[in-house]
């Protein structure tokens, strides 16, 4: 399970790393400014929501994964800077230009406080919403790089969602989706 996980991280960011190259020739993508600027402060936010729990519970998994949405954010950073993306990279903790996503941090940073599991849900959360999301949004593109990154991102996304769900089950308790249909849910998990 670790080398796949490794293996579609690896296959994530050399995707994006090598498409972020001919970005400039896709004229198509910079209608989606909005959306990767949206993009980023979700990854952001991930990123400063399992830090802050790592920092709380000191479970592995928090740590692992914030790695991991360090390199996404990073993705993305350069994503923007090929296009041109005027964005102001924040390097302070909880704070976010969209009201949406720093209601969603405030809200589930509080609950994460509760206990381990109750931030192990909180994380569950954040990662099945984000790929409910990241479906909504490839509905929509007709840009094939666009879509490219979107898949890449659910398939990191439902990686990170399995290690919580099952760090969840460990502690003996279930994860029951929020988002997403049971069928769905059922197929990432499996």
């Amino acid at each position: 399970m670790k080398k796949i996980t490794a293996i579609l991280w690896i296959f994530l960011f050399n995707t994006i790393a090598g498409y972020s190259s001919d970005i400039n020739d896709n004229k198509d993508i910079k209608d989606n400014r909005d959306l990767f600027l949206k993009l980023y402060q979700e990854e952001k936010m991930a990123y400063d929501l399992y830090g802050e729990f790592y920092e709380r519970w000191s479970l592995s998994v928090f740590n692992i994964v914030q790695q991991r949405e360090a390199k996404h954010v990073w993705c993305v950073e350069r994503i923007m800077d090929n296009y041109g993306y005027k964005y102001r990279s924040s390097s302070v903790t909880g704070l976010y230009k969209d009201k949406e996503i720093q209601k969603i941090y405030d809200e589930l940073t509080v609950k994460g406080c509760i206990s381990d599991l109750a931030a192990l849900e909180a994380a569950a959360y954040i990662k099945e919403r984000h790929i409910f999301q990241l479906r909504e949004r490839i509905r929509y593109q007709e840009d094939g790089y666009v879509v490219k990154v979107i898949f890449l991102m659910e398939n990191a996304a439902q990686s990170h969602l399995r290690a919580f769900v099952n760090s969840i089950k460990l502690s003996g308790s279930d994860y029951s989706p929020q988002y997403l249909t049971d069928d769905e849910f059922s197929n990432i998990m499996d």
